[in-house]
């Protein structure tokens, strides 16, 4: 028995090795062969200067909650900056190393987050009783996701928060199981100070995923029962709220002064809406294939309406205009707040494999293989997706043929490798076309403390 557990840990330990390695190697692929793993854009002009800025600031005047910005723009409310990383624990660890470059600080800072995401993903699901084979499968996915190496070197904070969050699926797994709290609080709290604007996003689909598993687990399951649990859940996000209110209130008096407008709700908002790039390869949404909103179709499919809630659940919001709005404060409907989903879809695909194992020959795991291809056709004349719609249209018919290949000879755990392969020619095609990485020499004139 203790062989067997030292075997065990052993092959767990070099899962979690085997993850870390192919993210350093995938980053330096996309990237960090160029020299610097940063983006000619944002990165170099917002979001490595502005923590920098911070750490200045609290070089030369010792105060951890400053107000006043005096050096940027004529002198402004620190708070109208806090979106990038004021309070960010990733950002705060700079501060004891004054000797370090900011920007290669976040360099390191990004790579490891991502390595410490698809860990936690990875360790998430095995926690839940996957096999190795599939949890690394689907940690794979993960990782070549669109979003997560793309803007891990461009807008960090569409992904920095990633770590926090799937801390908190942890959490809230150990608050259902033990009716411990404190993983679930401490990650919603360092989520939010991470990035105030995406957290929203988190905080919703951590609802939907405890509702869910709540639903699956509790015996008998009442409404009263339901209730009572689920105001105890929202209490403890609630605390996490107040607890982030240091970052929160300052923050929501800065920028309340510039918006006078109100947001107006239109009928439009409230009818469903299939944007494939929402979902489909683009780094500014969830930046999955086809076979992800398969499996989100075939959720809808389950016997089981406690097995369907998930992927309900997540179809209305990636669906209805109303929340893409609403998430980014009524402003616009960018597909970049739907980013926290991607931890919670991706553990869709195992529960799905696991199905597909037994009833894969049924009409509902078959149906929803010919509805993919079917609605990224009739969307082929979205915006900016009339050019790529082909490309998806192809990839949906080869998951087809694959998904009827490997169900006959009963692989169908090769499903997630096959759709990441397809993430990793898709990320590096864009990555490459973007053609905005920094150059070595600028970067290192750029920011050079040496002055000439």
């Amino acid at each position: 028995m203790k062989k067997s557990n030292a075997k065990e840990k052993i092959c767990g330990l070099a899962s979690y090795a085997v993850l870390t390695v192919l993210t350093v190697a995938v980053c330096w692929f996309f990237a960090g062969r160029y020299g610097v793993f940063g983006a000619n854009m944002d990165w170099i002009s917002q979001h490595s200067v502005f923590p920098e800025y911070f750490r200045q600031q609290f070089y030369q005047t010792g105060q951890f909650f400053p107000e006043y910005a005096a050096n940027i723009g004529g002198g402004q409310n620190i708070y109208n900056f806090s979106y990038y990383g004021l309070y960010n624990p990733i950002v705060l660890i700079a501060y004891l190393l004054p000797f370090m470059k900011m920007s290669d600080y976040l360099m390191a800072a990004c790579v490891i987050c991502l390595a410490v995401s698809v860990c936690l993903l990875y360790g998430w699901l095995k926690k839940r009783g996957f096999s190795t084979e599939i949890a690394q499968g689907v940690a794979v996915l993960f990782l070549l996701a669109g979003p997560m190496i793309y803007q891990s070197c461009h807008q960090i904070m569409f992904v920095q928060y990633m770590p926090f969050l799937l801390m908190t699926f942890l959490g809230v797994d150990r608050y259902w199981e033990k009716g411990k709290p404190g993983l679930y609080t401490l990650g919603v709290f360092l989520m939010i100070l991470t990035s105030f604007y995406f957290s929203i996003g988190g905080m919703l689909v951590l609802i939907f995923y405890g509702s869910s598993e709540y639903c699956k687990q509790a015996k008998p399951l009442t409404m009263r029962g339901f209730l009572a649990c689920g105001t105890g859940f929202l209490f403890r996000l609630g605390i996490s709220i107040l607890m982030s209110g240091v970052l929160l209130i300052p923050t929501a008096c800065a920028l309340g002064g510039g918006r006078t407008g109100k947001i107006e709700l239109q009928p439009a908002w409230f009818l469903p809406d299939f944007s494939p790039l929402r979902i489909l390869y683009s780094p500014h949404g969830l930046g999955l294939t086809s076979f992800a909103l398969t499996v989100l179709l075939t959720g809808v499919f389950y016997q089981s309406w406690k097995e369907r809630l998930l992927s309900l659940e997540l179809l209305m919001l990636l669906l209805f205009p109303v929340f893409g709005y609403l998430l980014n404060g009524g402003l616009y409907s960018k597909d970049k707040v739907f980013i926290p989903c991607l931890p919670v879809i991706c553990s869709l695909i195992i529960p799905y494999l696991k199905e597909l194992r037994k009833n894969g020959k049924k009409l509902r795991f078959v149906l929803p293989y010919l509805i993919t291809p079917a609605l990224i056709s009739i969307s082929r004349s979205e915006s900016g997706f009339a050019k790529y719609w082909i490309y998806s249209f192809g990839e949906a018919v080869l998951m087809i043929l694959l998904f009827v290949i490997l169900l006959h000879f009963q692989k169908t755990v090769l499903l997630p490798y096959c759709a990441s392969v397809v993430l990793l020619i898709t990320g590096y095609g864009i990555n490459t076309i973007a053609d905005v990485s920094v150059e070595k020499d600028f970067y290192q004139e750029t920011t050079s403390t040496v002055y000439r």
